[in-house]
């Protein structure tokens, strides 16, 4: 790599970086809320209903060669994600990641926009991954619901988790026949409204409903087994939906506990937790726990003059609301509502300030597993 490329990189990894919207292209439409979120001048739905933060993840069904992966930039320069942290693995991750989990983030995060019911899906264990797919990494994830849109009469929902008495046998004949009402009935509806969070651990069936916008936490693959395939496709294109394991072994994928309402939302649904609640700004944790830590972790924060952050590894930053600064030695830089940042690890101080204390300034700040839980 040449000399000044890599002087440039190194300045870069001192800052805060820019991540540019980064679509992806998916089997549901979707994507207006995301769209208006993002500031595009004409928000619609479409086939590209998610955008991709701080990626390093391929997707599965990429349209071009590098779908999925992430730009950074530092206004005046851009890089490819992946490669700034392969050139710089402790600046960007830090020492203690980067010893425990390598130079990777085992961290992806999505904006989700939904104007369709997604199909009923699943996604394996890290221990499935490993045996069916020789994948480190499972697909547990987690939603926290930023905005909700009314779309063909429905409020906006989610199917979560079995219900109680439903059986590996019989949920095998509901899918194998398509039969969709009974299918939908095996599984618990929950309504959701702007701020709920849900952790959804790998081996639940679920999906997201049609007007739903959240942001997604999730480990960092894209194996999914879909239930209900596209048109007629079960069996004749049934590698697209089971990753080519087959049936059998992908119904090993399930975890077929049934819960009961109170137990499923028990289990998944979880409330904030205050850290911080001051004149200047307030700060709560939205996922948080050694179970959930063992994969992730977040933050609200809710900036009315200034807030600051005494960090202790990488995130990333989205902004919910408002406009306004991050201050830290030797960088100020201006963000906005719609804005993503890859926050560095040598970031180890810095300053969130709000420009209007009647608009305050709302950021989600998403971390990867803490290495002594994972």
């Amino acid at each position: 790599m040449h000399e000044v490329d890599l002087s440039r990189m190194r300045a870069a990894v001192k800052c805060p970086l820019r991540l540019p919207p980064n679509r992806v292209r998916r089997t549901y439409k979707g994507g207006a809320l995301l769209e208006a979120f993002r500031g595009y001048p004409h928000p619609s739905d479409d086939w590209y209903p998610e955008d991709w933060v701080a990626s390093v993840v391929l997707s599965r069904t990429r349209v071009h060669p590098t779908e999925g992966i992430s730009m950074v930039s530092d206004g005046e320069n851009e890089w490819v994600l992946r490669d700034l942290i392969e050139a710089f693995p402790d600046e960007m991750l830090g020492v203690e990641h980067v010893r425990r989990f390598g130079a990777t983030t085992r961290l992806l995060i999505k904006l989700i926009d939904s104007s369709t019911r997604l199909r009923i899906q699943v996604h394996p264990t890290r221990s499935k991954a490993k045996e069916l797919l020789n994948s480190e990494y499972g697909k547990t994830e987690s939603w926290v619901v930023l905005a909700t849109r009314e779309l063909i009469g429905e409020n906006p929902y989610l199917l979560l988790g079995f219900k109680e008495g439903v059986s590996a046998d019989d949920f095998r004949k509901v899918v194998l026949s398509q039969e969709e009402e009974k299918l939908i009935d095996m599984l618990h509806r929950v309504e959701v409204r702007p701020g709920d969070v849900f952790f959804v651990r790998a081996g639940m069936p679920h999906a997201i409903g049609p007007g739903v916008f959240m942001v997604e936490l999730q480990e960092p693959s894209d194996h999914t087994i879909y239930v209900e395939p596209e048109g007629d496709d079960l069996l004749a294109e049934g590698d697209a939906n089971n990753l080519g394991l087959g049936w059998d072994a992908a119904f090993e994928c399930f975890e077929f506990t049934g819960l009961s309402r109170k137990q499923m939302m028990e289990q998944c649904k979880i409330p904030p937790r205050a850290l911080t609640n001051e004149a200047a700004g307030q700060i709560e944790d939205v996922l948080y726990g050694q179970d959930i830590e063992s994969y992730f972790s977040a933050k609200r924060l809710r900036v009315l003059r200034s807030i600051e952050v005494q960090s202790d590894g990488f995130c990333a930053a989205v902004i919910l609301e408002g406009t306004g600064e991050i201050v830290g030695s030797g960088f100020k830089l201006r963000v906005v509502k719609g804005d993503t940042l890859f926050l560095p690890a040598g970031l180890t101080k810095y300053e969130w300030c709000s420009d209007d204390a009647e608009v305050p300034l709302e950021i989600i700040t998403c971390h990867p597993p803490r290495s002594r839980f994972a």
